[in-house]
């Protein structure tokens, strides 16, 4: 149930941080921004995972998106695989706090793409 931009995504490779924001179920108006990252900033995102724990959450943890609640998700590339962990809005699991923080201070420098 949410209007406008609502749905938003930061997603980080090894060069560039590409940041995408598009309304509920209309993926054909998605605006795009990029930033350069720098291998430093890709370091710091990499310590703040442990790749142990990370493996060892459910799927989906929680009920995300019940009730219009919203949810997020981590994705990480392992070993040439996707893993996905999705959660509840603003209920970061506790192994997932570090990177969840960095990210979102990432997407907020964001705040003026249109």
């Amino acid at each position: 149930m949410c209007i406008g931009y609502c749905v938003s995504e930061i997603s980080v490779s090894a060069d560039q941080v590409s940041f995408s924001k598009s309304k509920n179920g209309d993926k054909s108006d998605t605006k795009t921004c990029t930033k350069a990252i720098t291998e430093r900033e890709v370091t710091v995102l990499k310590m703040l995972v442990d790749v142990s724990e990370f493996n060892k959450l459910k799927e989906v943890i929680g009920c995300p998106d019940c009730a219009d609640g919203g949810a997020e998700w981590v994705t990480l590339k392992l070993e040439g695989k996707l893993r996905k962990v999705t959660f509840e809005y603003n209920k970061v699991p506790e192994e997932l706090k570090g990177i969840v923080m960095k990210l979102r201070e990432m997407r907020a420098e964001f705040k003026d793409c249109n």
